[in-house]
């Protein structure tokens, strides 16, 4: 009998998928950090990467060398893909069905840009240098939203030039998505460790 649930359960996800709709994705409310990191070297093509979480703490990050840097990174931070790229609007067209996305995207166009654009202008900037030479240039804002949250294997994450490749990074495991930030704010001093 269990296999006849498991081929009934197959035929629905197949039809659903045939019929445009996508899969259901757990969506939670959430105050977080937002902090983005671009690391610049002289011998290297920027590495820039994003992440979500709920405290800040930088003095516990290693600053050896990048590999260290992006590892240390993601042990308390949740990997965040580009939002500002193209592959923000495939993201949302699997999260909420392709028919429901494009009217979304028709309503608020270039949201993924202007997400972006509100985070970048509402963040703190702070520079840390590692011990290898490298600046790691990082821009944290403080944001109340929703998010779709998905696991680092979902072949519907799109990676672009700039980001390592997440499959390698062994601490990220779990990837929100921005969907709707309600409040954009600058962090206060105090709560950037």
């Amino acid at each position: 009998m269990n296999n006849f649930f498991k081929i009934i359960f197959f035929q629905l996800l197949f039809c659903f998928s045939m019929n445009g709709q996508s899969v259901n994705y757990e969506i939670e409310n959430k105050d977080f950090f937002y902090i983005e990191f671009d690391i610049r070297s002289k011998s290297i093509q920027p590495i820039i990467m994003a992440g979500l979480t709920e405290t800040i703490n930088l003095k516990e990050i290693s600053k050896k060398d990048i590999n260290s840097f992006v590892s240390d990174f993601y042990k308390t931070t949740f990997y965040v893909p580009e939002i500002a790229l193209g592959g923000y609007d495939e993201l949302l067209r699997e999260f909420m069905g392709k028919e429901n996305a494009n009217k979304y995207l028709k309503d608020n166009p270039d949201i993924g840009i202007k997400t972006a654009n509100k985070i970048s202008k509402n963040s703190v900037k702070r520079e840390i240098q590692l011990d290898s030479g490298e600046i790691v240039y990082l821009q944290i804002t403080r944001v109340q939203g929703s998010f779709w949250f998905i696991y680092k294997d979902s072949k519907k994450l799109i990676i672009n030039s700039n980001e390592l490749d997440i499959k390698e990074i062994k601490n990220i495991q779990k990837c929100y998505v921005p969907f709707e930030i309600k409040c954009y704010l600058k962090p206060k001093n105090k709560e950037i460790n």
